[in-house]
């Protein structure tokens, strides 16, 4: 998400290019002034787990179908998610998935402990439960 958010800004705000690094200290300077850790866009991070929080809040009210990113490849989730949305299943229209991306890269082993660190302390338990599956301890 957060790396998606970076490359939006840099793919459809063609005067503004920045890299990664700058655009985290922008926004994390005009959203959310967090302090205290080398964290990365601390400001997307809060917004990612406010909104799983919330979206969490929901369940039981609405119908709520969780895909996982490691889904978006198979037939049978995309046949599913079709469904639920009440969509028709165009075969052969859909986007090419690419998965395991690997964005390893933009986060040091620190930082990477300092989000987790952050998403367990504030994600709901019912969010940590789906999140915790891609934690790895570091080290």
């Amino acid at each position: 998400n957060i790396i998606s958010r970076w490359n939006h800004a840099r793919r459809y705000i063609p005067i503004w290019k920045p890299s990664f690094r700058w655009y985290c200290r922008i926004m994390d300077r005009l959203v959310w002034p967090l302090r205290g850790s080398d964290m990365p866009c601390k400001s997307e991070f809060y917004r990612y787990v406010v909104w799983h929080n919330h979206a969490s809040s929901l369940e039981g009210s609405i119908h709520v179908r969780h895909v996982y990113y490691e889904d978006y490849d198979d037939e049978e989730t995309m046949h599913g998610v079709l469904e639920f949305l009440e969509l028709p299943d165009r075969q052969g229209s859909g986007l090419v998935f690419t998965s395991n991306k690997g964005y390893g890269e933009f986060y040091s082993p620190e930082q990477r402990r300092d989000v987790w660190q952050y998403l367990q302390e504030h994600a709901t338990s019912a969010v940590w439960s789906r999140l915790e599956t891609y934690y790895s301890a570091p080290g």
